[in-house]
């Protein structure tokens, strides 16, 4: 006899509607919560060296990195103890991570013919940046976000971090301006800022040997970029 839906009054009969829409939403749910692992991000870089720990997060998902491992659009770079990361953007900048340290690819824009705009956010640890070899009159838009100010750089080498119980800024080569709820200044060569817990900015300051070789053996490797 025919298998009726709307007359069968016997419960062994009756068709499993809960189950077959359940079956149906699963794989819908399932597509939903792997959406952003696999949404498509584009490369905007990648590792050079990895020593020890070092990985990228994004939606809760994470991947070690390797060298010459791919480095993502809104990835969350991130480094354990006695480790670092070096990895190369597609604007030939260079990032030097030291170790516990956390930086986000917040925005990444760039063609060859044309200015990159990028914007990284340091969340944790200290980094040491170096500017790509780019032509200098071509106007850039680089700024590096921190918990305390707000750096924009100006095709330049600087190491960023905490020391002396503050966040450091450090310009080796170049121009870096330090902007927080306390005003904006201006870094050059071999000049220094301490910013402290609520924006408070030192005046640029040279930083004697002893303190700078301190900042960067946080980033230290045994061959600089």
């Amino acid at each position: 006899m025919p298998y009726t839906l709307t007359r069968s009054s016997d419960p062994i009969f009756k068709p499993p509607q809960r189950a077959i829409g359940l079956y149906l939403l699963l794989p819908l749910l399932s597509l939903l919560w792997a959406g952003p692992a696999l949404a498509q991000r584009p490369v905007v870089g990648a590792t050079e060296i990895a020593r020890n720990q070092a990985e990228a997060i994004y939606s809760q998902n994470s991947r070690a990195l390797v060298s010459g491992a791919e480095i993502l659009m809104q990835d969350t770079l991130r480094t354990g103890l006695q480790s670092r990361l070096q990895a190369r953007l597609l604007d030939e900048s260079v990032l030097v991570m030291g170790e516990s340290a956390e930086l986000l690819v917040d925005e990444f824009v760039y063609a060859p013919a044309a200015a990159p705009k990028v914007t990284l956010e340091l969340l944790r640890g200290a980094l040491l940046y170096v500017g790509s070899h780019l032509s200098s009159d071509k106007p850039k838009d680089i700024k590096v976000k921190t918990p305390v100010a707000l750096l924009g750089v100006r095709g330049t080498r600087f190491w960023v971090g905490p020391i002396d119980g503050a966040t450091g800024v450090l310009v080796i080569q170049g121009r870096v301006d330090v902007s927080s709820d306390f005003g904006l200044l201006t870094l050059r060569p071999g000049e220094g800022t301490m910013v402290q817990a609520n924006g408070e900015l030192s005046d640029p300051k040279i930083w004697g040997e002893e303190k700078k070789q301190r900042a960067l053996a946080m980033t230290g490797l045994d061959q600089q970029p």
